[in-house]
């Protein structure tokens, strides 16, 4: 992956920039707004991922017209539009400080700081302003839907597990199988696509047998047939193509869950371009992972408002065990405020 960082007073311009520098195909990583001698300056970083099998024949420009090219483009336009929100909101914030009770406002300065977008903000300040029995965790909670893994899932037989590159995908649905084992003693399958990379394969290969559960490949054809298969539970880690990943979403019965891997880590917008190239039906419950890697975590918030999507696990470390846990508002608030883990939960 090609990763570069462009700054600039006008975020257009960088857009452009970024456009003509690495080509149609780039992606938005991060987007920072600093104030320098009174004047806006922002740092964008943006990535490129290319396929080290055709790295000869890549080149930048290439399909201009294409349906890729186009989708990038509107990428551009709704994160230029999405700064120009928060640019809208700053100023009105500035100009109409937030009147909320004294109790609450250092935990609303904090969501801030943490990224959490000031139009969610002034939503929560508004209700705490008009409403004298409100409270700022019940309404959190209230905008937070939970579907906790893996007891909201016990009747699905077929689980699919898709990211972003890189955002711990096959980690958290190593844990994820782990923690539904502990509560029953299903048998499983641990399934990877046909046209999977060699080192990935290697990898759950290499979990498969440490955990102890049967290990297979499969193609997008075989999904019709799994309810067949002589298991209890097949997980199927997907592959990042969004051709290929489509050609086993779109094989989704009543019978069959799509996890959605996201990490703070992540830019929010390039969140949302991945899950634009997804359909939100299809979508069961999202999966938030690498939460210790993060310093912000404002975007667990941000997306469950706007997307009402249940969360149904949390990860953090790279360990095995001891390092997650289960959808839940109560415990997710409490990382986001105080970084409690399970472990000070009780």
């Amino acid at each position: 992956m090609q990763i570069k960082t462009f700054e600039g007073s006008n975020l257009t311009q960088i857009q452009a920039q970024i456009k003509q520098e690495m080509g149609p195909d780039a992606i938005i990583l991060n987007t920072e707004t600093t104030t320098q001698e009174g004047k806006t300056v922002y740092k964008v970083m943006a990535a490129l991922e290319i396929d080290q099998n055709d790295i000869t024949n890549f080149s930048p420009t290439q399909n201009p017209g294409s349906n890729h090219s186009l989708g990038q483009e509107l990428n551009y336009l709704i994160l230029e539009w999405e700064n120009f929100k928060e640019s809208i909101f700053s100023l009105l914030q500035h100009k109409n400080p937030l009147n909320v009770p004294k109790k609450y406002l250092q935990a609303i300065k904090y969501m801030e700081k943490q990224g959490v977008k000031k139009e969610i903000i002034l939503k929560l300040a508004t209700v705490l302003s008009t409403t004298k029995t409100a409270s700022l965790l019940n309404i959190l909670k209230e905008n937070i839907p939970v579907s906790p893994w893996p007891n909201n899932f016990l009747h699905k037989k077929i689980h699919f597990f898709l990211g972003p590159p890189g955002c711990g995908q096959t980690l958290s649905m190593l844990k994820m199988l782990l923690q539904l084992r502990k509560l029953k003693n299903a048998k499983i399958l641990l399934a990877y696509p046909i046209n999977s990379n060699l080192e990935g394969k290697l990898v759950l290969e290499h979990y498969a047998n440490l955990i102890d559960v049967d290990f297979k490949k499969i193609s997008p054809e075989d999904v019709k047939e799994l309810n067949k298969y002589p298991y209890d539970y097949i997980f199927i880690d997907l592959p990042h193509n969004e051709k290929d990943f489509f050609q086993f979403i779109n094989q989704q019965d009543k019978n069959t869950c799509t996890h959605i891997i996201l990490s703070p880590v992540y830019d929010e917008s390039y969140l949302k371009s991945f899950l634009r190239q997804i359909k939100i039906k299809s979508i069961s419950s999202f999966v938030w992972t690498r939460l210790d890697e993060s310093n912000k975590l404002g975007s667990i918030i941000n997306l469950s408002f706007y997307y009402k999507i249940p969360i149904s696990f949390l990860s953090y470390g790279s360990q095995l065990k001891n390092s997650s846990f289960e959808g839940d508002t109560s415990k997710i608030l409490r990382y986001f405020f105080k970084r409690e883990t399970p472990n000070c939960f009780n």
